[in-house]
């Protein structure tokens, strides 16, 4: 995506984006455990078939005449088009609980209003029991699942929003602003967000996964998720879940400072993380609105 936008910016030729739902291979509606449909059946083979006629063969195709950027929208009617890369302003949902988000899933909440009061909410990392990667682009199973049993484990911190009361459509980055510490001097926070059904289920959208070293700054820490195009629909909820460990996505930290594979399991340490929300300290997520 870096790429491309760059090439757009510095390049007099035409580009084109196209971004489907899909893991590496294959391109086929099933990602996950999720069924899109027959619109997501890849169509990339016939799209270069256009691009080759139009610039080695010199036909006409049309394929110019296109808006450049064509996203897949999970979850919603199928592949949308843009004049750019979208970059709409985001919408706010700052984070807040009583103290108990890696507790009771329902504790943690996302809202449009910053907290009066501040709080914190602690997680207990322990580096023989990580949290485990499940979906997304890395995990296993790759895609879309159902991480509500990841969701439910005490070192995992939770933060869901209300039942939407109109879809949300998101196009663009993911950016989560997370005022956080620990008792070690590195350490790892992973977070990951999710589209809540009514029926509890949890099916991730995007993810990101960010390593502090001794000295790092952490006030507040910056995470870029990955891109996302989606549609989350009128009562179902957004979902924050931030853990210490991510695994066996990203190697586990051992907490000292040393590169991963340099401490022995037995030296590892358990790490102690604290992510603080309300006033003097607002945490938040940070949605790519997009227009319906």
């Amino acid at each position: 995506l870096a790429a491309y936008r760059d090439m757009s910016a510095r390049c007099r030729s035409p580009q084109r984006l196209i971004v489907g739902p899909w893991v590496h291979i294959p391109w086929s509606s099933k990602v996950g455990e999720v069924d899109f449909g027959p619109t997501a059946v890849s169509r990339v083979d016939r799209m270069q078939i256009r691009w080759f006629d139009h610039w080695l063969k010199g036909l006409e195709t049309g394929i110019l005449d296109e808006p450049p950027v064509l996203l897949y929208e999970m979850g919603g009617e199928g592949w949308r088009r843009f004049d750019a890369w979208p970059e709409e302003e985001g919408e706010t949902f700052f984070l807040s609980s009583s103290g108990r988000a890696g507790i009771d899933m329902t504790d943690g909440l996302l809202s449009l209003q910053s907290p009066v009061t501040g709080g914190e909410d602690v997680l207990v990392h322990d580096p023989w029991r990580p949290v485990p990667s499940i979906g997304g682009h890395l995990g296993n199973p790759h895609g879309s699942v159902d991480r509500s049993a990841v969701d439910g484990r005490s070192d995992v911190l939770t933060y869901t929003s209300e039942p939407l009361e109109e879809d949300l459509f998101l196009a663009g980055v993911v950016a989560v602003e997370l005022w956080c510490r620990a008792d070690q001097p590195s350490f790892d926070v992973s977070a990951v967000l999710s589209d809540v059904h009514p029926d509890g289920s949890v099916y991730n959208l995007t993810q990101s996964h960010a390593r502090i070293e001794p000295d790092g700054t952490t006030d507040p820490l910056k995470l870029g998720l990955r891109a996302v195009c989606c549609r989350v629909p009128t009562g179902h909820r957004v979902r924050l879940s931030l853990a210490a460990a991510c695994f066996p996505a990203f190697d586990i930290n051992p907490g000292t400072g040393d590169p991963p594979g340099h401490a022995r399991l037995l030296d590892q340490r358990i790490t102690t993380l604290s992510i603080s929300t309300g006033s003097g300290a607002p945490s938040r997520l940070i949605l790519p609105l997009a227009r319906a």
